[in-house]
């Protein structure tokens, strides 16, 4: 039985948070991301991705689901898989074993709200308010937290926000199935998918990833070193896959 792709849903989210844990685990860049491995903050994350899910327009989950968990197969790029399971496996559906988190803008707003402030609108809901509220409050470790996560959202906003375009949040995979072609497709479904909107393609990826972005089409941008403090990094290669030219018809 292949590996299939397909669409998740938001009762597929508690699959990709804990699916998450397992790939980053207790690294410091987990507690940014999405907080500590404790159960009330793999509720919460749940919580929080469930509602973005569900109210923002621009979300788009992919994952890849192992059917009958036993990791012995090829996968199928085109899709078409039964419901996914549980990240820990199991489940009618089978184990979710590896997930893409897209953000898909066709068109970016360009008019300015009546009194408002131009820097924020009206793609104040492209940039979320950087609030890690897991972490104690007036603490030394949420105030570096919060710092490298709101550079990291300032060096988006800078390079991607004003022209319409498709982001790759997160690309994960549980370590079982690295070296399978889960991520390889994951990121050709989007890179399809911003091909048929004539869009382009941005990523702010790991060092580790970014020879599987260069594979399928990305060039490298620039390397910040400054998103980074005493305590976290989140600095790393950002690349970007030109949109699609016209096509003959």
């Amino acid at each position: 039985m292949p590996l299939h792709l397909s669409r998740a849903t938001t009762d597929d989210i508690r699959a990709l948070v804990d699916l998450h844990y397992d790939v980053t685990g207790t690294s410091p860049l987990t507690e940014i991301l999405i907080g500590y491995d404790t159960d009330a903050c793999r509720r919460a994350a749940t919580e929080r991705w469930t509602r973005e899910a569900a109210e923002d327009p621009a979300d788009l989950w992919l994952k890849v689901v192992d059917l009958e968990s036993d990791g012995t197969s090829e996968i199928d790029s085109r899709g078409g898989g039964r419901g996914g399971g549980g990240g820990g496996g199991g489940g009618e559906g089978g184990r979710i074993v590896s997930a893409a988190h897209w953000k898909i803008y066709p068109s970016w707003p360009t008019a300015v709200e009546e009194g408002g402030d131009p820097q924020q609108q009206p793609w104040a809901a492209t940039q979320p308010p950087v609030e890690l509220d897991w972490m104690p409050e007036g603490s030394e470790q949420r105030a570096l937290g919060e710092e490298v996560v709101r550079k990291f959202y300032a060096q988006r906003a800078e390079m991607q926000h004003g022209k319409p375009h498709v982001l790759l949040n997160r690309l994960y995979t549980h370590p079982d199935y690295r070296s399978r072609g889960c991520a390889s497709a994951l990121v050709r479904n989007g890179c399809e998918m911003a091909d048929c909107l004539f869009l382009p393609v941005w990523v702010e990826s790991s060092p580790v990833a970014e020879g599987l972005y260069r594979k399928h089409g990305f060039d490298l941008v620039c390397r910040p070193d400054h998103v980074r403090n005493s305590k976290y990094d989140m600095s790393g290669p950002v690349l970007r896959r030109e949109a699609r030219g016209p096509v003959v018809v």
